[in-house]
């Protein structure tokens, strides 16, 4: 028998090898290994009803019960002491792709947020189209969601609602050349700041929650702007345009509450007052219960301000005359949500002097709006 000739084998290697690189290097840097193996088509075999199934590690999609998003009852949000203290800075930024999103990575220090006395510096930002909460079961054209990590690697994640109205400064920055061709190399944005697409709001909703994506991650602080902000319809386009056609709407169905607590709070930074009390809002590995550690000066005062919205503010700082009728305007606006106007008017009028009669006339409106 012949012997096979080296000088084919060596080239039929060469050829094969030359193959291989070619491939290699022809494949898409910008999909990751799970890049394509969920989607959010409902009714799908990897749609959102079957991402705890698609891995082993993406159970807790399924099983979870602390997960994101979440539809937001913000009358029935209890009120909790101001808790977010922000404190971005300006930092060099990269746009790309993930395939099912558009993401802009900070590479230097780009400042972060306090809560509950707890820093977490951002990391990144990315958009969702449609947006993936819900407030009073209304939904918004997007969703940005900016996320923190802290020393112990939990997160802390912002969430700013948008609608369809004025073009949004912060996509605004960015040149229509930067989002085509995106990919995992991305392009780079010079320094940027998320100061101002992260205020506006004067209210926050705060709630433990999840990644919304696989694999769904629980002990997630959570708190969404509740004033949206406006994005015109050229930039969701943009932001669709820049994902893979099957990710054009990337939002995660609402999921089921188990008995949470969604607390809300007036953000004293927003709203130009630096007097602002910071805590009350419990770790994620204590969710159900509520200290607050952010200083032992006011531990007495701030505990437990997370579950109980009697300890916000409000309940204390205008109260020392009329304590019982103070206790009666705060349960109706814990329970209505409206009234802190009527509140303030309420006590700038000091021709009041019979407290029965007010107490009658409080009252006399909340069961009438109650009914």
């Amino acid at each position: 028998m012949a012997k096979p000739d080296m000088l084919s084998l060596m080239f039929t290697y060469l050829i094969v090898s030359s193959i291989a690189l070619i491939m290699m290097c022809n494949a898409d840097p910008s999909k990751d290994h799970d890049e394509h193996e969920f989607n959010y088509e409902e009714g799908s075999p990897s749609g959102p009803n079957k991402w705890g199934s698609l891995s082993p590690e993406w159970k807790t999609c399924a099983d979870g019960k602390t997960q994101s998003p979440i539809n937001i009852d913000s009358k029935g949000a209890k009120e909790q002491s101001d808790d977010l203290k922000k404190s971005y800075k300006d930092a060099p930024a990269k746009l790309f792709s993930k395939g099912h999103n558009i993401v802009v990575a900070w590479e230097g220090d780009a400042g972060g947020i306090e809560v509950n006395g707890t820093s977490y510096k951002l990391l990144q930002c990315h958009w969702h189209t449609p947006s993936e909460h819900t407030i009073d079961g209304k939904k918004y054209d997007a969703e940005l969601h900016f996320v923190h990590t802290n020393d112990k690697k939990q997160l802390a994640v912002v969430g700013v609602l948008f609608e369809i109205g004025e073009a949004d400064p912060f996509i605004e920055k960015m040149t229509d050349s930067k989002f085509k061709g995106l990919d995992a190399d991305g392009s780079d944005l010079g320094k940027v700041s998320a100061t101002g697409t992260t205020s506006g709001s004067k209210n926050y909703f705060r709630y433990f929650g999840s990644l919304t994506t696989p694999p769904c991650s629980e002990g997630v602080i959570w708190t969404v702007a509740e004033k949206p902000k406006t994005i015109s319809k050229d930039q969701i386009n943009l932001l669709k345009g820049a994902v893979d056609h099957e990710f054009q709407e990337n939002a995660r169905p609402v999921q089921e509450l188990h008995g949470r607590t969604i607390t809300q709070f007036e953000s004293k930074e927003d709203s130009g007052d630096d007097t602002a009390a910071h805590g009350g809002t419990p770790t994620p590995s204590s969710s159900s219960s509520s200290s607050s550690s952010s200083s032992s000066s006011s531990s007495s005062s701030s505990s437990s301000s997370s579950s109980s919205p009697s300890s916000s503010p409000s309940s204390t700082s205008s109260c020392g005359v009329l304590p019982k009728l103070c206790a009666q305007i705060n349960r109706i606006e814990r329970n209505l949500g409206g009234y802190r106007r009527f509140k303030s008017d309420l006590f700038r009028v000091k021709s009041y002097k019979n407290k029965s009669t007010i107490m009658a006339s409080i009252s006399s409106l909340h069961h009438g709006t109650t009914q």
